[in-house]
């Protein structure tokens, strides 16, 4: 059996906050991105459905997928991208 590792993948990442500017650019990432409430998004995944709250990260993949992750996760994951 061969061992394989991941390859760096870059995404797009939105903070969800309740600024009227911030939730537009959300929903704008995708048609699978729902606002609930002012404080609430519902994103359907390749895993189904999952909710997002104030302070979760929205992110989109090169192929077009979107995920949601609690600010914890989101940091040990991800690093900003250098120019």
């Amino acid at each position: 059996m061969a061992s394989y590792k991941e390859k760096p993948r870059v995404v797009e990442a939105i903070q969800f906050s309740e600024t009227a500017d911030n939730i537009r650019e959300i929903l704008d990432l995708s048609p699978s991105i729902t606002l609930l409430a002012p404080d609430l998004l519902a994103l359907q995944t390749l895993e189904g459905r999952k909710k997002a709250r104030i302070g979760d990260w929205i992110t989109k993949e090169v192929g077009g997928e979107v995920d949601t992750y609690k600010a914890d996760i989101f940091a040990k994951l991800y690093a900003k991208k250098l120019l």
